[in-house]
């Protein structure tokens, strides 16, 4: 296919080479005729014009071939048009890298040139102008040619490149830098000096392929990318690889995840929640692991929230069993065994507190409409006892307390029969000596009045444990 490629581009430049001829032959045959007119005195009718001209010598440079009869003007032309071959096209027909396409032509225009500027020197100006202007075009043609040639070796490189033939590609490439050591030709023979490399690195991923060592092929890819980037298919199958490994480990934390999820296992699942959300986080399946992830800590703590309150129960703990149960029931409020948690240790720690309240102030007791709401919640109590000991002592306590602070306890009291002798909130109890009442434990005022006597007042303090009390009221201090 190289050789083919090639001969289709030599086959082109013989083309090209034959319509230059063609053109050369044409421009000569052009010049002669021109000649001919110029001799039937064409030239003196247009002297008048080129020296109306501002710039002739730009004119008659621009009009190379014409001569006229006035030797001033045909000198200046020479000078000019000399002026012109030297910038235009001496300057890239005398190089070395001239010379590498073609030494033979550079001998001949340099020939062509001191044959010129030896008849101008000679003074024949209508001859020099004549060998000059054939020198302007041969000059024009040959750098058509040269760059020409040099762009056909740098086409072959190309073709011989892209067909990975590497020795093909070194010599075009070498022979367009001889020719012009351009950018774009010194860029291109950097990409030569690395084909061999590179083909080289392509035989090493196609065994990877055959071996399905797709890390390999990928690294192998990657590199052959690098020193190649016209190769963009090897970059393509980089990204693929890519694609492909990513997408993998996004089936696998989602596998992963869901696995975790059916052992309760919290921590891999959560982990792979976060890979997920890492690669595709916008993906349906991330959002439904961490829904799962959402659902599994609220369910963990919604059943560790059970557990302590039932361990709770075990220890009487009733307030921090209320406090887990409420926690439970803020996670999951339709759930029965919560709500039931919640809802006895609620009762559980009314009662409790409310017995607690009697049984710290026990004296209220005596009271009987105290006592009645006493027993009443003892009796609501009861239902809940058996579930606690601790709500069973205290209601046995209450119990006891209001037995005891409703017992009557004997008070003798002694007087002298002159004081009147009454016990304040309870009633009056006269002039006497000595006498007997009851009253419920408690603390009490007795209070003895006597004409001419400051009241005498005694508080007393009757105990539950007391058996008999003596109590002495008698005024003895004057007013």
């Amino acid at each position: 296919m190289l050789n083919e490629k090639l001969q289709r581009a030599e086959d082109g430049s013989r083309q090209r080479l034959i319509i230059y001829s063609l053109v050369i032959a044409v421009i000569l045959l052009a010049s002669a005729l021109f000649m001919i007119i110029s001799i039937g005195g064409f030239w003196q009718k247009q002297a008048a014009d080129i020296s109306a001209v501002e710039d002739p010598v730009s004119a008659t440079v621009a009009l190379p071939g014409k001569t006229t009869a006035d030797p001033e003007a045909q000198r200046r032309d020479f000078v000019a048009g000399l002026a012109k071959y030297e910038k235009e096209h001496e300057a890239v027909v005398a190089t070395a890298e001239f010379a590498n396409w073609d030494a033979a032509l550079q001998t001949r225009l340099a020939n062509s040139k001191e044959t010129a500027t030896t008849e101008f020197a000679s003074g024949n100006y209508e001859t020099a102008l004549l060998a000059l202007n054939r020198l302007l075009e041969d000059g024009g043609l040959a750098i058509q040619g040269f760059e020409a040639a040099y762009q056909e070796s740098l086409k072959k490189a190309r073709v011989a490149y892209d067909a990975d033939a590497v020795a093909e590609a070194k010599i075009y490439i070498a022979q367009a830098l001889s020719y012009k050591a351009s950018e774009e030709a010194m860029q291109f023979s950097e990409t030569v000096e690395k084909l061999q490399s590179v083909l080289d690195l392509i035989k090493l991923n196609n065994v990877a392929k055959v071996e399905n060592n797709v890390a390999e092929e990928r690294r192998l890819s990657e590199e052959i990318f690098k020193l190649d980037p016209a190769r963009v298919v090897y970059g393509e199958r980089v990204a693929q690889i890519d694609q492909q490994w990513k997408d993998q480990r996004y089936e696998t934390a989602i596998t992963t995840g869901l696995a975790a999820f059916k052992k309760r296992d919290l921590k891999n699942l959560d982990a792979a929640a976060q890979q997920a959300r890492k690669i595709y986080p916008s993906n349906a399946e991330t959002a439904a692991l961490e829904s799962k992830v959402i659902f599994l800590k609220t369910d963990i703590a919604f059943h560790g929230f059970l557990k302590k309150g039932n361990a709770a129960i075990e220890q009487d703990n009733w307030k921090q069993a209320n406090e887990n149960f409420a926690q439970a029931t803020a996670l999951k409020s339709d759930n029965a065994e919560a709500n039931a948690g919640l809802t006895i240790s609620s009762d559980i720690l009314a009662s409790l507190y409310e017995i607690q309240a009697y049984n710290r102030d026990p004296g209220r007791l005596s009271n009987e409409q105290v006592s009645a709401k006493a027993t009443a919640t003892i009796a609501e109590a009861k239902v809940l006892a058996s579930l606690s000991p601790a709500l069973a002592r205290e209601i046995v306590d209450l119990e006891q307390a209001i037995i005891d602070q409703n017992r009557p306890i004997g008070i003798i009291v002694i007087s002298d029969k002159l004081a009147n002798v009454f016990v304040r909130g309870v009633g009056q109890i006269g002039s006497v000596d000595r006498y007997r009442i009851e009253l419920k434990p408690g603390t009490y005022l007795f209070e003895g009045r006597r004409d001419g006597f400051k009241a005498k007042i005694v508080e007393v303090e009757i105990k539950p444990t007391d058996v008999l009390v003596e109590v002495r009221v008698i005024p003895d201090e004057r007013i």
